[in-house]
């Protein structure tokens, strides 16, 4: 079978499970595409992508971040307005918005990069998109 037949097999599996038609694909989002290709449910999205795109230190030091409110407010502002893209030419809007977030000015964001990293978060997308494009 031929890789765009399997890509596209793949996203209406999983888009069919969700109530997606065959229409849908052309516009489907990041995270639908992600979600497809990863085997993640709607629901895990957030989650996984975030761990995923976390710098190193940020996710050995999750378990303790998560403890402190609203510590990881901005990463999934970012992560979930990504996951609204049906184009990676959408994503430097997202990301600036991302840098100018109030909550993303920190010592330990800015330092110590206790924070999503949007390169990481840029491949992902650009996977996504360009193999999808094939």
């Amino acid at each position: 079978m031929q890789r765009s037949a399997v890509i596209h097999s793949l996203i209406h599996k999983a888009g069919s499970s969700q109530g997606a038609s065959a229409e849908k694909i052309g516009t489907a989002t990041f995270a639908e595409k992600f979600c497809a290709r990863h085997g993640v449910t709607p629901e895990k999205y957030e989650e996984v992508v975030l761990k995923r795109s976390l710098y190193p230190a940020a996710r050995l030091l999750l378990p303790v971040l998560v403890l402190k409110a609203n510590y990881l407010a901005a990463d999934r502002e970012f992560i979930r307005g990504v996951g609204r893209l049906t184009r990676s030419s959408g994503f430097d809007s997202e990301a600036l918005d991302y840098l100018d977030h109030p909550n993303n000015r920190g010592f330990l964001r800015r330092v110590f990069k206790l924070r999503v990293s949007g390169r990481r978060l840029r491949r992902m997308v650009r996977d996504a998109f360009s193999e999808s494009q094939i």
